[in-house]
């Protein structure tokens, strides 16, 4: 517990002195709530600012270069509301919908001294407690009918009836139990706290329900004997039964095969529950209507006479006739009732059926009628056949991996936070795989999901061309791209999944106007990711610091490809993606193939010394090389010495020895002044193209708040003149 004076120093520090008299509990709450907004405040309000205090944050954590870790403190029963969102601190994330009471403590469980199970009625707990419940309703319904149409078996087998049943019974009393302890939500909040659980259950018509039952009837057995009709009251339970259906169909993925599943067992049941009052009827005549009845039903088994029953109500039921002539009142009203029935019952499975079909059809029925207009459109406009076998291949294969043409409608009624949710699960992987967005903000990787566009390319189509102005950035999430030369044959490069290109041109980082330096060509069917430029700016304008970031990141690939050979530089070439860019390095003097010259005296020395000395000190190179012209004197002065055949070729040869390496130390010094140049060229013309993107803005806004100024004096003008028309 932590004392008033310690909570009274923290709260010093953080949010300024307290009053005197503050209670020690407030000081205690205060100090957590500080703490806990210092610990969070660099890792999880970005995410509560767009996201809110669930969903996507988990999935992009990710993301975070170190995990944070908060501290644990002592729980209090002061700040209790600040654990959890759901009432009473229950455990939001427990497994299998079991919850238990207890205190939170930043994002970490610490039982409280008492326990106590909630059961989360949306949890797997629950569902599988209810698909049990369910099969000892199925149990009874199957059993009770059939054991009272044909009492021959219970004489036999009585012991083992006996043990079913009550092990049925006792799996309703303990569903009585579970509904104690099983939590509702009220305003939205899931309601943990016992005494509101028992009242709550208590006030429900499902606690009166589960009550009759278990009616125990059984003591009849000592009076009339063993019938199992006295058990019909555990059929009430087929409310638990419907709602395990219910929530079995919106859970599962094969939702047709489930509906066809269970329209045949309600077909069974049916049929069943005909065939045993069939029974029923027939041997309650004493099988003396021979007409009605199957020949030989009074001396056979219990099987084959369950079977012929069967049979007849599976005759009647499907009105397919061939039935036997009644002959009592009895047996006609029962013949009608059952075709009435039979004809509402054939009605019924005709329509879930065409349903069904329906439903399984919906997404090819749509898809082919887009097909269709294609094909119409092309017919009508006389396309080539080669370019319609083309489209037509294109939608095959959309067909054979999406199954839908149109994934933004098949999401388009869930609100945006599902929508983010799912396009993070969708596309983190992808995400993830690119450079320029690892360890950034994750609000900011949300925006971007949110706008990245699916496209989907044929066999040999050119994603971009060389030359056009860059307006999308490229993430490749499946398939296989080349890099192709001018003549579209020499392959320079292949990119894979993960892969992307456009990033500089997107940023305003290029230095060729912002256009594709080479060309994109897909090999196969390729899905990619498109990021639109406008996009890109819109959500950085809502992130500076990512931003920021992507601009150097941007900056430093940009100086990267230049490191390339010195001709190709010269031809401004910029290389935005690694597979784009050629051999990178410099190429050695000796592989210039330099012929040796010796440079005369007049050519070096026509060179002023200002530009000599400018070369030389933007020179970074810490070397230091003797003068061309200091060269040739010394050599003048050395032949000059000599005066002999001998020390002129060795003057000449060293002449062209100093020589050659002063011109490879300048060429070395050239290179990297223009690399430093360009450099500095491409910097400054993004700072350059963002300053003229915000004046552009500046100026739409101005024209727009001038536009609606003008109109709205205009309509006071118009409204004074017409008050002095009046």
């Amino acid at each position: 517990m932590m004392t008033c004076r310690l909570g009274s120093r923290r709260l010093g520090g953080s949010r300024g002195s307290l009053q005197g008299g503050t209670a020690c509990s407030a000081a205690s709450e205060l100090d957590l709530s500080s703490r806990s907004r210092r610990s969070h405040k660099a890792s999880f309000l970005p995410r509560l600012k767009l996201l809110g205090a669930s969903g996507e944050a988990p999935l992009l954590s990710g993301w975070r270069s170190t995990p944070h870790t908060p501290a644990t403190p002592a729980p209090h029963h002061s700040h209790n509301h600040l654990a959890t969102p759901h009432c009473n601190g229950t455990d939001s994330g427990s497994r299998g919908g079991l919850r238990r009471r207890s205190t939170y403590a930043s994002g970490r469980l610490r039982s409280g001294p008492h326990w106590s199970f909630v059961f989360d009625p949306a949890g797997r707990l629950c569902y599988y407690w209810s698909m049990v419940v369910s099969l000892a309703f199925l149990y009874n319904l199957w059993v009770i009918v059939y054991r009272f149409a044909f009492q021959e078996i219970n004489g036999e087998t009585l012991i083992v009836w006996f043990c079913l049943d009550y092990f049925s019974d006792f799996l309703y009393l303990a569903d009585i139990l579970f509904h104690f302890r099983t939590g509702y939500l009220e305003d939205g909040v899931l309601q943990t706290d016992a005494a509101k659980l028992r009242a709550h259950y208590m006030n429900s018509t499902t606690f009166y329900i589960d009550c009759l039952c278990l009616l125990p009837l059984d003591f009849l057995y000592l009076s009339i004997g063993f019938n199992s009709i006295l058990r019909s009251f555990r059929l009430v339970k087929i409310y638990r039964f419907w709602a395990f259906m219910d929530r079995t169909e919106r859970h599962t993925n094969y939702p047709n095969l489930f509906r066809s599943t269970s329209l045949i067992h309600y077909l069974l049941v049916i049929f069943h529950w005909n065939g045993c009052l069939y029974h029923i009827i027939y041997k309650n005549n004493g099988f003396g209507s021979k007409n009605w009845v199957y020949h030989d039903t009074e001396t056979a088994d219990v099987v084959k006479q369950y079977l012929q029953s069967y049979y007849w109500c599976t005759l009647a039921l499907t009105t397919i006739g061939d039935l036997p002539r009644p002959r009592s009142k009895g047996e006609y009203v029962f013949v009608i009732a059952q075709l009435l029935f039979g004809l509402l019952l054939f009605a019924t499975v005709l329509g879930h059926v065409a349903n069904i079909v329906t439903s399984v059809s919906t997404a090819r029925k749509e898809f082919q009628a887009k097909l269709d207009g294609v094909k119409t459109y092309m017919r009508m406009r006389r396309v080539p056949n080669h370019l319609q076998v083309k489209v037509i291949k294109w939608f095959d294969y959309l067909w054979l991996t999406q199954k839908c043409s149109d994934e933004e409608k098949a999401v388009s009624c869930l609100p945006d936070k599902l929508k983010a949710e799912i396009a993070i699960n969708v596309h983190l992987d992808t995400l993830k795989r690119v450079e320029i967005f690892q360890n950034t903000e994750a609000g900011f990787l949300c925006e971007l999901v949110l706008r990245l566009r699916p496209v989907l390319f044929s066999p040999g189509d050119f994603i971009c061309r060389k030359g056009e102005v860059g307006k999308e950035m490229y993430i490749v999430n499946r398939g296989k791209l080349q890099v192709v030369g001018d003549n579209g044959k020499t392959v320079l490069a292949t990119l894979k999944a993960g892969s992307y290109f456009g990033e500089i041109s997107i940023l305003n980082m290029g230095t060729a106007g912002n256009r594709r330096t080479a060309s994109v060509r897909s090999v196969g069917y390729s899905d990619l990711f498109v990021l639109s430029k406008k996009d890109m700016w819109d959500v950085l304008k809502e992130y500076p610091a990512a931003r920021v970031r992507l601009e150097a990141i941007a900056v430093k690939r940009l100086e990267k490809y230049k490191k390339a050979p010195l001709e190709k530089v010269a031809m401004g070439r910029c290389h935005s993606t690694p597979g784009l860019v050629e051999r990178s390095g410099r190429v050695p003097i000796e592989e210039m193939q330099l012929p040796p010259m010796a440079i005369p005296p007049p050519i070096l020395s026509s060179h002023p010394p200002s530009y000599r000395d400018q070369l030389y000190s933007s020179s970074v190179s810490p070397l230091r090389v003797a003068s061309p012209v200091a060269s040739c004197a010394s050599s003048a002065r050395s032949s000059a010495a000599g005066g002999g055949s001998v020390a002129a070729v060795s003057s000449t040869s060293r002449v062209t020895h100093e020589t050659h390496e002063s011109l490879e130390c300048e060429i070395k010094r050239l290179r990297e002044r223009l690399y430093t140049v360009e450099t500095e060229n491409a910097a400054m013309s993004a700072k350059l193209n963002q300053q003229q993107w915000e004046v552009d803005q500046r100026l739409q806004e101005i024209e727009m708040q001038i536009c609606g100024g003008s109109s709205l004096s205009s309509h006071e003008d118009n409204e004074r003149n017409r008050e002095s028309i009046i």
